[in-house]
């Protein structure tokens, strides 16, 4: 029995490595092979394989795009909030809204606006607790209620796709048993 789950492993680690290798350099990328041709002559002529140039750059960009994501994040991340910096906390508030305005509509960008809410709400209570009166203090509250409301529509729409998609599922269920009990 060990050795069916040994083998099992192997194979999987092969079939990943593939996988990853294709991902990274190509659909193909462990089937490109040195080809031999042999001329008229004795003489042998090697081929060298084609480099995806394209897949390699792809995956440069990919690489890149992560790094300044997590950088971004990072930051996000370092924000403090002085208590006697008022114009700081707007400046900061103002740079999180916009990030949560933007990344809100992007479902990759889920922990980068969860992150960026935190540290919203952590200067929003600053802003609140240093200058309750102060005129910006509205606008980040109605932001705040903006993107409560987004995600309650969010949330209602998924149910509303899950539930129709939940009660699909059960009628084909039925018909499927009804086709199997007419056959017999």
């Amino acid at each position: 029995m060990g050795n069916f789950w040994d083998n099992a492993t192997k194979e999987f680690g092969k079939k990943t490595g593939k996988a990853i290798g294709n991902k990274l350099y190509g659909k193909h990328a462990d089937d490109v092979r040195k080809r031999v041709a042999f001329s008229g002559s004795s003489n042998v002529t090697v081929t060298q394989p084609s480099i995806d140039y394209g897949a390699i750059e792809r995956a440069k960009q990919t690489t890149l795009e992560c790094e300044n994501n997590l950088k971004l994040l990072n930051t996000i991340l370092n924000i403090e909030f002085m208590a006697k910096d008022v114009d700081g906390i707007i400046k900061n508030l103002t740079f999180l809204t916009a990030s949560i305005d933007l990344w809100l509509k992007q479902s990759d960008k889920k922990k980068s606006v969860r992150a960026a809410k935190s540290q919203f709400k952590t200067g929003l209570a600053v802003l609140n607790a240093v200058n309750a009166e102060h005129p910006m203090l509205s606008y980040f509250t109605d932001k705040e209620q903006e993107w409560q409301a987004y995600a309650e529509k969010q949330r209602k729409q998924n149910i509303i796709l899950y539930s129709t998609l939940s009660v699909i599922f059960v009628i084909l269920i039925i018909w499927a048993v009804w086709a199997i009990n007419a056959i017999s």
